[in-house]
């Protein structure tokens, strides 16, 4: 029996022998073998984020997005994502709404609907159910809300924290107009309530105009999403 191995891991494995209490000399080593070993199911916390648009007076449009973090240096391998809701009426398994390998997906909801289950799984199991709550927004609003373009590729959003502190905020960017309608949008969330801006890196290009949301999270709801708009500096 080997012990202290790696799940989801290839091994190579050789062995030799010699005799035991007789002297002799060791063997060659055996051709090797290469094994893998199973799968775990994975360890990993999930950052989510939603936009909510009514259809009508019974129905929302949800799309959810989400980050896996791991919570673990061997989180197990992640083959896919699951959402399911959960009528309040209605007993048993959770009817599912998205089976995806993306990082995100679109459903439709009741209304009076508060909150969807999200898991990661691979062959081995899922990991733990993450609630994603659909905060009301009743919250503080941020204070002055400014940005600068620090390179080519990066711009600096800066903003006057709310009192009392918020436990996180949620960035997001993307092309501003006269982008099409649609166009995909980068996100974070930062988990430190006490910050007053963050650095943007990821997808930003010289000679664009980038519409910048941030919205600051709360125990139980959130605050007024605040936009603003900001060139990247030119090359």
């Amino acid at each position: 029996e080997l012990c202290g191995l790696l799940p989801s891991t290839a091994y190579a494995l050789q062995m030799r022998c010699t005799r035991w209490r007789l002297p002799g000399h060791w063997s060659n080593w055996s051709p090797s073998l290469e094994l893998t070993t199973t799968q775990r199911a994975p360890t990993v916390r999930m950052d989510t984020w939603w936009r909510q648009r009514q259809l009508d007076p019974r129905t929302v449009d949800v799309q959810l997005f989400w980050q896996p973090v791991p919570l673990e240096e061997d989180r197990g391998q992640i083959q896919g994502y699951l959402v399911s809701w959960r009528p309040s009426d209605q007993a048993g398994a959770d009817p599912m709404l998205c089976n995806t390998t993306e990082l995100n997906c679109t459903f439709q909801l009741p209304s009076e609907a508060r909150e969807v289950i999200l898991e990661a799984y691979n062959t081995a199991g899922t990991s733990h159910p993450t609630p994603v709550v659909f905060l009301e927004s009743g919250g503080p609003p941020l204070g002055r809300l400014h940005t600068m373009a620090r390179d080519p590729h990066s711009l600096w959003v800066g903003w006057e924290p709310p009192s009392p502190q918020p436990r996180g905020y949620v960035i997001e960017w993307g092309l501003g107009p006269p982008s099409p309608s649609g166009s995909p949008k980068m996100w974070r969330m930062e988990h430190n309530g006490s910050i007053a801006g963050t650095l943007l890196q990821e997808n930003i290009r010289p000679f664009q105009l980038y519409e910048i949301t941030v919205t600051p999270l709360y125990q139980d709801t959130k605050g007024p999403s605040q936009h603003i708009y900001a060139y990247s500096q030119e090359m």
